[in-house]
């Protein structure tokens, strides 16, 4: 029998090395895979932050030739914001890193609430047409005089620039007898001689420039098919409909003491009023003495009685006065017209205040005239004031919220520092004459507000990734941001636009 016999091996590490070797496999193939993992999200968190990055670039690239366009358009709130449509597509306008073209679309809304619309008025806040070679007594294309014997300058402020087509007179101060002044906050012209006299004009007038501005030649009204209106009986509260009015008589009495004490409130709704008062070879005024006259759509909350407020009573064409939102519908107003031989000539404890009617980029015509004829043009044409279509002396109130344009007829205005008279849309007329005790520091009588127009947008880019095309629907939106574009007249005139960026938000 055979025996087996056993060898022991000796003991070593031999073993060992193996299992070290599949440890370290294993922990370097967890390190490594973790780093690949790390890596990966690391290329796919930077390739999405280049894809956001350029996406975010697209975006506001897209708003900022969004903005140009508009600088370099006409949109003032009406029509469409990108001459077509309010939609500016820009297919494969932005190139990545890669080569590949990002697509983007911008709409444009109206924001209504900060928009202003245009308001139109006179370039200048008082203009003088009449050309005429003016001798001693005149006629004058623009004066100034003051009734006081003695006393202060007698002042006429004016804001905005004053043109006269002839030449403008300044009573001088003789002895005693003070002299009368003309203040603009613009330049003061005219187009033939000033007279002389230093602290008579302020700024110092620019004159015999032989420089003629043209009538403005603003739409006349029609007043043709305008029915009779019969002139109501006296009561506290007398309301008259557009129309045709004849009888200066009636219209007299009620503006008088005789009605309601010198209390009657005359309420004149929003429309066109035809005064043609007896032969047109005669002038023939309206006396408006005492009570209250109101033309046109009645503010909120104004209620028409005996003791209501001198002003701002109606809804103003222009940005003038508390409660001016923004402008009024056409409807709103009135414009007064008067034939070639109507007047209105309003003094005593008379209150007037007539708001004309909004005309977009035109005046806000309120008080109009038609053209002298025959005998009495001969007159008019020779002297200076006696067919002027309003005339007041020193009443307690007279407002016109709105453009005073008599291109045929003449304005004079009698002024002192207890009375009420504010033209607060300019006057374009044939000559004008202010019989003027008012202190140098009263408040401007004739003005014209700033015709600035703002236009608020928003506007909303959407980015198309990769495409040719960003169709309506299509896109994710990436930006959102609000833009004021001011034009600082009334026309918005191409490339010459102030555009303010009023906020820019990214969006996702």
């Amino acid at each position: 029998m055979t025996r087996r016999r056993f060898c022991v091996r000796p003991y070593d590490d031999r073993g060992a090395s193996l299992v070290l070797a599949l440890i370290f496999i294993t922990v370097g193939s967890i390190v490594l895979m973790a780093v690949l993992a790390f890596a990966d999200t690391s290329i796919r968190t930077t390739i999405q932050l280049n894809i956001q990055a350029s996406g975010t670039a697209a975006a506001e690239g897209a708003a900022n030739i969004a903005i140009n366009a508009l600088r370099n358009g006409t949109f003032g709130g009406s029509g469409n914001c990108f001459v077509a449509s309010n939609t500016l597509p820009l297919p494969g306008f932005y190139q990545r890193s890669d080569g590949t073209r990002d697509s983007a679309r911008v709409t444009c809304e109206l924001d209504p609430t900060r928009t202003t619309d245009p308001i139109g008025t006179p370039a200048r806040a008082l203009l003088t047409l009449d050309t005429t070679a003016t001798g001693l007594l005149g006629p004058f294309g623009i004066s100034v005089t003051n009734p006081q014997f003695t006393g202060s300058t007698g002042s006429l402020r004016v804001t905005g620039d004053v043109q006269s087509n002839s030449n403008i007179v300044i009573q001088p101060k003789i002895l005693v007898v003070p002299s009368g002044n003309l203040t603009s906050s613009g330049a003061i012209r005219a187009n033939r001689s000033c007279t002389a006299g230093s602290g008579l004009f302020s700024p110092s007038p620019t004159c015999n420039t032989g420089t003629v501005i043209a009538d403005p030649a603003y739409p006349m009204p029609s007043v043709a098919g305008l029915p009779t209106q019969a002139v109501p009986a006296c009561t506290p509260v007398m309301t008259l409909p557009p129309g045709r009015y004849t009888d200066v008589v009636s219209l007299s009495a009620r503006t008088s003491t005789f009605c309601q004490g010198g209390n009657g409130v005359l309420r004149f709704l929003p429309g066109i009023y035809y005064f043609e008062f007896g032969p047109s070879n005669v002038m023939v005024p309206w006396a408006l003495t005492a009570g209250t006259v109101v033309g046109g759509e009645l503010r909120p909350g104004v209620t028409v009685g005996p003791g209501m407020p001198l002003s701002n009573n109606c809804v103003s064409p222009i940005p003038t006065g508390p409660g001016w939102l923004a402008a009024p519908s056409p409807t709103a107003g009135v414009t007064f017209v008067f034939s070639g031989g109507s007047q209105m000539v309003v003094s005593g404890s008379a209150k007037v205040e007539l708001c004309g009617r909004y005309a977009g980029t035109s005046a806000p015509i309120a008080v109009t005239a038609q053209p002298t004829t025959g005998t009495l043009a001969d007159t008019c044409t020779s002297t200076s004031w006696p067919c002027a279509a309003i005339w007041t002396t020193a009443p307690t109130a007279f407002v016109v919220q709105g453009t005073v344009y008599l291109p045929s007829r003449e304005l004079v205005l009698g002024l002192n520092n207890s009375t009420t008279q504010s033209l607060r849309g300019g006057a374009v007329v044939r000559r004008a004459w202010a019989n003027t005790s008012r202190s140098t520091s009263s408040a401007a009588v004739i003005e014209i507000p700033n015709t600035e127009r703002r236009t608020v947008v928003y506007l909303n880019v959407y980015v198309c990734p990769a495409q040719p095309t960003c169709a309506s629907g299509e896109g994710e939106l990436r930006l959102r941001t609000k833009v004021s574009v001011i034009d600082p007249s009334a026309n918005p005139q191409a490339g010459r636009r102030e555009m303010t960026v009023l906020s820019w938000s990214l969006q996702g």
